[in-house]
């Protein structure tokens, strides 16, 4: 069953069917992964707001998150491409390592789950939103 699940997360990645918004021509493959990561990441928080959590969903959803982040890491941030090439490619290390860190943070998520410690998760939710707007005020030139 388990593995079924992984198969049909991955799959769902792969196709984009857990964002809520489909791509558009203009989306590059960072907004794509993002938006893979803001979309899955409602879904992950719904299925933990069940008065009895949705563990296997939830799972899926933290599949969905880490794979967006792998794609993510890999991109370059519209706002690293205006500055020169050493600044640039500072910027763009810095933004990797920091989306590392968030991938650290989505694998503490998947065992705090897989222990079905849902009020850790909950919480650890709080951090992941804290990191995105970090993120979102460092790497984005309006945000």
């Amino acid at each position: 069953m388990r593995s079924l699940l992984l198969i049909l997360s991955l799959a769902g990645l792969a196709f984009g069917a857990t964002r809520s918004t489909p791509p558009t021509q203009d989306d590059t493959p960072l907004q794509e992964a993002m938006g893979q990561l803001n979309s899955s990441l409602r879904t992950f928080r719904k299925a933990m707001q069940a008065d009895a959590p949705d563990k296997e969903a939830a799972l899926t959803q933290i599949l969905s998150m880490q794979g967006a982040m792998q794609v993510a890491k890999l991109q370059v941030p519209e706002s690293a491409k205006g500055l020169d090439a050493a600044k640039g490619r500072a910027f763009t290390k810095a933004f990797r390592k920091d989306l590392i860190l968030l991938q650290r943070a989505l694998l503490d998520l998947e065992v705090q789950v897989l222990d079905e410690d849902f009020a850790g998760a909950s919480a650890a939710v709080r951090g992941l939103l804290e990191h995105k707007k970090a993120g979102h005020d460092k790497y984005i030139e309006d945000a």
